[in-house]
């Protein structure tokens, strides 16, 4: 038996399947990819095969080049197999093969999150190195319809508020790392995310046609991660509830995500208005505004100043509390940072450089 034919000669050429030209659509919206290299987060599990064969085969009318990257977590027995698995696939579809592995120590770097948020770090700077190292325009990644929608009861679960109803966006710019890091300079990798609208379904159908078997990770049925459970039983019982659950709940983040990007415009207007010379907020001009403004501009200022700083629900509402009349002192909001209230203004100081003069 000879090796297996390339998938390209077994699909039919003249007529591009639907997920294509959706895929082929949403590429050409996006300037900042014309002729450009990709770099494919690759798993060779269902998702990220089916888009890395689609980019397969749309590359050549896109004008531009595909990279697949496979990152090793070794946290499994089988899981060096699954790695050659992912080359042989990669080999099928004539794409160039990268592997990055991840020693055991690093997730313990991570203290104070759990497994699944440590080994998504080590993802992200394993895929963001690559990146770097191919001189790619942009990371992208297979997450589809049934993840957007996890991924927003995920945000509800945790009352992240509008930003995080909205999920996913399509096209963001991640930095890497955006956790406390010392020694390692941030880079920032534009990820795009092109099957969000497409569902797990169309994926499995489209493999098929092409003749492809995933890879499939037995942890993804490991129901102790929280996601999994709400793939395998919330998402399951909501469809029995409300046929079509899935589907409004990605409907509902589209409409978030645009009214987030609107009220993310509003505050940055607010933020500008407040800003002194040194960076510093005003708190006045804050005041004659309303509250989500203010905690949105708030939550802006600390991510442009402090990138390293993941601003959670409980330490917004502190900093904002810092805002109100007859209020005065200092909080930590975390990764070594502190917003302190001095003369009329907050200000954004590492904690080691101590508090200085409030009022």
């Amino acid at each position: 038996m000879g090796a297996p034919k390339p998938v390209n000669d077994i699909l039919p050429r003249p007529t591009l399947l639907g997920l294509e030209q959706r895929l082929l659509a949403r590429w050409r919206r996006r300037p900042a990819l014309a002729a450009a290299k990709l770099v494919v987060g690759f798993s060779g599990g269902t998702d990220s095969l089916a888009l890395a064969l689609a980019l397969s085969r749309i590359a050549a009318p896109a004008d531009a080049r595909v990279a697949l990257a496979h990152v090793d977590h070794g946290r499994r027995p089988a899981s060096a197999t699954e790695c050659e698995r992912a080359r042989a696939l990669a080999s099928r579809l004539t794409l160039p093969f990268t592997e990055r592995h991840i020693p055991g120590n690093n997730l313990r770097q991570h203290p104070g999150v759990g497994l699944e948020e440590a080994m998504r770090r080590e993802r992200y700077r394993a895929l963001a190195a690559v990146v770097r190292d191919e001189g790619a325009a942009a990371l992208v990644l297979a997450h589809q319809a049934d993840d957007q929608a996890e991924t927003m009861l995920l945000h509800l679960l945790r009352g992240a508020g509008l930003r995080g109803a909205a999920a996913m966006a399509e096209w963001t710019e991640r930095v890497v790392p955006w956790w406390p890091e010392a020694g390692e300079e941030p880079t920032v990798v534009p990820v795009w995310r092109p099957l969000l609208s497409e569902s797990r379904a169309t994926l499995r159908a489209y493999l098929a046609a092409a003749g492809l078997e995933p890879i499939e990770d037995p942890s993804n049925g490991d129901r102790a991660f929280r996601r999994n459970a709400i793939r395998h039983d919330a998402l399951p019982l909501l469809e029995r509830i409300a046929p079509g659950a899935r589907d409004a709940l990605v409907r509902h983040a589209a409409l978030t995500a645009d009214e987030d990007a609107t009220l993310a415009a509003l505050a940055a207007r607010v933020l500008e208005r407040a800003r002194d010379a040194d960076g510093n907020v005003r708190i006045a001009p804050l005041l004659a505004e309303p509250t989500a403004l203010r905690r949105r501009a708030l939550r802006t200022w600390v991510a442009e100043t402090a990138p390293d700083v993941e601003l959670s629900d409980e330490r917004t509402a502190a900093t904002l509390g810092l805002t109100e009349p007859g209020r005065g002192g200092a909080i930590e909001i975390g990764a070594g940072w502190m917003v302190a209230r001095t003369g009329g203004a907050l200000r954004l100081r590492r904690c080691d450089q101590g508090l200085g003069e409030t009022a």
